[in-house]
């Protein structure tokens, strides 16, 4: 049987549900999802994020510019920034090649909506929205 390797992402934003969804979800599932930097402006979280993914300090920012900016590091960027602020690294990522995994909602307005699906079409990139409480009985 062929060896699968886990999907490589950088995550921007290692926040509750960075830090403790997605992060958890990786160190639970090694073989499926493993991340290779972080950018996140509170630096307890950029370092305790680090420390539980074994990532480098070189590959861990305040901000996701610089990280953005590097040649892609991984195939998937996670986007789990505050609402407001998930418009741009969004796009930055998907034009520098990344599949993003965005948190919602994907933008603040339907024109920032329209802008991030048509780059991810432009780009060949699958932009996936997370909406994880869809199900629960909560919301039903």
């Amino acid at each position: 049987m062929p060896t699968v390797e886990p999907i490589t992402a950088v995550m921007i934003g290692a926040g509750e549900r960075g830090k403790d969804v997605y992060g958890r979800y990786a160190i639970n599932h090694p073989a499926a999802l493993r991340f290779v930097a972080v950018a996140e402006p509170q630096a307890d979280r950029r370092q305790a994020f680090a420390r539980q993914h074994h990532i480098p300090p070189e590959r861990c920012v305040e901000d996701w510019p610089p990280l953005l900016a590097q040649m892609p590091l991984a195939q998937a960027a996670f986007i789990c920034t505050q609402d407001q602020f998930h418009e741009q690294p969004a796009l930055a990522a998907l034009e520098r090649g990344y599949h993003v995994l965005l948190e919602k909602p994907m933008a603040t307005t339907a024109d920032a909506c329209r802008q991030l699906v048509a780059s991810a079409e432009r780009q060949g990139r699958q932009l996936q929205i997370c909406h994880v409480l869809r199900y629960s009985r909560f919301f039903q």
